[in-house]
């Protein structure tokens, strides 16, 4: 769709531009944010940024404004360069016609406001009619489509470095209220959009709790910020943090954090908390950290066959507190715990001054005549060993016998060397205390089954979902590592259950990368009856791609294959109507995840049928003129001209202009109707310079003077001749055929006398006059 040509001549029309971009801010006066450069908006290209458009301003004067002929409406910006590297930004007018000027590099937004209202010129401008601007730093941007021999329209500045300020001024040429757009959308550099962003942390509180012998630091902030990207880290100078990830709770909301604080040995220590989107954004909180009162240690009076045995906290301290579970004991001077029930398991706490310690287990030893019989616990067979049996209360002070002899026990109460299948007899002894009879009997290794079998699932697309059976094709079941991938081809590993007696194996599944395609442009608005160029293209080579069109009241769309949709679209309805096409590419069976253009189709003009061109004259002698006229059938209010060329026309926006031209010309006019579509048409122009009368001279010096050193025929409209010159003999001592060459007065490069000669030519000029002349031109040395 086009939008209304600019008019670029005189200060007249200047006075006709009154519309201004406001964006994201509501600018009402000319102190307002964005207004003048002193009080520029930050913007970062990190996020697509969509403005609101308003009005209500004036460009100030002193700027060198670059290629925009006038400066409509303005509203300033600045960005900063995050990382270094080549920026390409879109700046989208929804439909508004904007223009823009750049200046830059500065080291800050200050500095430079002072140089670009001091006239410094800018980088980069356009004051093209599109309503879609590039700004390019490393790469190409600005339009040179109005002023091309300003130097800063179209053009490729440095690629940007790290802490660089850009100024930006933005002109909405049409004055219409719209949305518009502002992102990157290329290059290896990015912008600083903690400028853009605000961030508050306040109201920080921190306290450490006991945690056993550790601490539990928790505490509250209140945070109020606008960032969305980056994490917030809430770390303690002694040890522990707490991240958080957006979104962020906003607007003044209380934030809860705990983590573990380490070991309570209270040490001062500070909480900090800090975003790394904007390491500016911090608060702190000091607290103290309390400290651990001493482990009990218990020791244990072991008790004989007819006695019972007693317990005492070795490092007692009568200054902390010691509780028992279950409830019953306490304990006396020196620590010696009294009223525990013999053969009863408890566990001792003791607080203090400071954090509680991790519990204590004691048992206070029964008397009794014989031990508790030898109990076992057994580790089933594996392919590799037999059963091993352990005897789970062993007791190193106890004397174990085995019968048959054989086995041994080790330090841990592990018996060895026991034969499988046999059955043996187990008692245990401590002084004159022997335990009832155990009996154990190990079983034999298992038998190896083999390998596992598996059908190899892969090869696979990238993002197919990966299913690994965890029970082989001859029912062997185990594990997988690592976890299955649908991203990348990977080898496998299969671990057998234990019991089974398999081998390990292995499979590799191949994952095809599906092709990673973009189209160009992601979003069009044309007219019914245009033709679109959408240009698929992809990462890698040997891409198919392929298109489905959805439509809404819109004709000629289509489903095919192909790197360009070139559909003529048609749409006869009285708003406007839609086509999406959803774009797949397909390499090696694996199709990318589609994407999506939409294309608007604005209706043709119901009322319009055909644009007549007159011209009055056709043929424009020198020094005249020609009135050109549209004649639009049936007439349509509201419609907007056009003409190019915009040299030697009156005006370039009216219907009915005065051509005044120095050449033959062709002339165009572009009428857009009230929908946004347009019709062209062109008319011809004749030109007729007053070519006067023929000169010939009667009299020449070639003496190398340079005045009057040769001998020619002059006119203005001379096309072509035949010059010959006789001497008084009737020989011919020159001819040419070339127009403009000259006599020297020469033959055969030897110097004429000087006397009278004869001529004659025939010459033709540009308005078909053909003329035979003759005459006598006399030559002086």
């Amino acid at each position: 769709m086009n939008l209304p040509i600019k008019i670029v001549f005189g200060t007249l029309y200047k006075s006709l531009l009154f519309v201004v971009l406001a964006f994201v801010l509501n600018i009402n006066t000319t102190s307002a944010q964005g207004s003048n450069c002193n009080n520029a908006s930050p913007f970062c290209g990190t996020t697509s940024y969509q403005f609101p458009g308003n009005t209500g301003n004036t460009a100030p004067s002193g700027p060198n404004y670059g290629c925009m002929m006038s400066q409509p409406n303005p509203v300033w910006y600045y960005m900063q360069i995050n990382q270094p590297g080549t920026i390409g930004l879109t700046m989208g007018g929804g439909g508004l016609d904007i223009d823009f000027a750049m200046w830059g590099p500065f080291p800050d937004q200050a500095s430079g406001c002072q140089q670009v209202m001091n006239g410094v010129a800018p980088i980069q401008s356009s004051y093209s009619a599109s309503s879609t601007e590039n700004i390019g730093l490393g790469m190409s941007g600005g339009s040179n489509a109005i002023c091309s021999s300003s130097g800063s329209g179209a053009t490729t500045p440095p690629a940007a470095q790290a802490g660089q300020v850009y100024i930006v001024m933005i002109s909405n040429y049409t004055g219409s209220p719209g949305t518009l757009s502002f992102n990157q959308t290329s290059g290896t550099g990015s912008t600083n959009c903690a400028i853009v962003n605000q961030c508050n942390i306040a109201n920080m509180t921190a306290t450490a709790v006991c945690n056993g012998t550790n601490t539990t630091i928790s505490g509250t902030f209140n945070l109020t910020t606008t960032i969305t990207t980056g994490t917030l880290t809430v770390t303690s100078s002694c040890g522990g943090s707490q991240t958080f990830n957006p979104p962020f709770a906003t607007g003044g909301a209380a934030v809860n954090y705990s983590f573990n604080g380490g070991a309570a040995d209270g040490a001062a220590c500070t909480v900090t908390a800090v975003f790394s989107a904007d390491p500016a954004c911090t608060a702190t909180a000091n607290f103290t950290k309390p400290a651990t009162t001493q482990q009990p240690t218990i020791s244990v009076t072991p008790a004989g066959c007819t006695g019972t045995g007693g317990s005492t906290v070795t490092n007692y301290s009568a200054a902390s507190t010691y509780t028992f579970t279950p409830a019953g004991p306490t304990i006396g001077a020196g620590g010696v715990i009294t009223g525990a029930v013999p053969g009863t398991t408890y566990t001792v706490d003791v607080t203090g001054n400071g954090c509680g310690t991790a519990n204590n287990t004691f048992v206070i030893n029964l008397g009794q005549t014989t031990l508790a019989a030898p109990t076992f616990s057994v580790a089933p067979s594996t392919c590799d060993t037999s059963e091993i049996t352990t005897i789970s209360n062993y007791d190193n002070t106890y004397t174990y016998t085995i019968t048959p002899t054989g086995p041994t026990i080790s330090t841990v109460g592990v018996i060895e060397n026991a034969v499988p299948g046999t059955a043996y007899t187990v008692s245990a002894v401590l002084g004159t205390c022997t335990s009832p009879n155990a009996t154990f009997t190990n079983a034999p290794k298992l038998p190896p089954v083999g390998a596992p079998l598996f059908i190899n699932p892969g090869p696979i697309c990238a993002g197919t979902t990966l299913v690994l059976p965890t029970t082989s094709t001859n029912n062997i079941t185990g594990v997988w590592s690592p976890a299955a991938n649908d991203t990348i081809t990977t080898t496998y590993t299969f671990a057998s259950d234990p019991g089974q007696c398999a081998s390990d194996t292995t499979i590799t599944v191949i994952v095809k990368e599906a092709p990673v395609i973009a189209a160009t442009p992601l979003a069009q608005t044309i007219c019914s009856g245009e033709k679109l160029d959408i240009r698929i293209s992809s990462d890698s080579t040997g891409v198919v791609y392929g298109w489905v069109a959805v439509t809404s009241d819109v004709t000629g769309a289509t489903n095919k294959t192909g790197s360009v949709i070139g559909d003529t679209l048609f749409y006869s309805g009285a708003t406007s109507g839609t086509v999406t096409y959803a774009i797949i590419g397909t390499k090696n069976g694996c199709s990318s995840p589609p994407i999506y253009v939409t294309v608007n189709v604005n209706p043709a003009p119901t009322s319009v049928s055909t644009i007549t061109l007159s011209a009055d004259p056709t043929v424009v002698e020198e020094g005249s003129s020609s009135t050109l006229g549209v004649t639009i059938t049936p007439y349509i209010p509201g419609v907007l001209f056009n003409w190019i060329p915009t040299e030697s026309l009156s005006c370039t926006d009216c219907p009915d202009p005065i051509a005044t031209p120095l050449e033959d010309t062709w002339y165009t006019v572009k009428v857009t109707t009230p929908e946004g579509c347009n019709m062209k048409d062109s008319i011809f122009i004749k030109y007729k310079i007053k070519c006067g009368e023929i000169y010939v001279p009667n009299i020449f010096s070639p003496n190398q003077d340079g005045s009057n050193d040769g001998f020619k025929v002059y006119s203005r409209c001379l096309q072509s001749i035949q010059l010959s010159v006789f001497d008084r003999w009737g020989n011919r001592v020159f001819y040419s055929d070339k127009v403009g060459e000259s006599w020297d007065g020469t033959f055969n490069n030897k110097p004429m006398n000087s006397g009278t000669y004869i001529y004659r030519a025939t010459v033709s000029l540009i308005d078909g006059t053909v003329e035979d002349l003759k005459g006598t031109v006399t030559l002086v040395r």
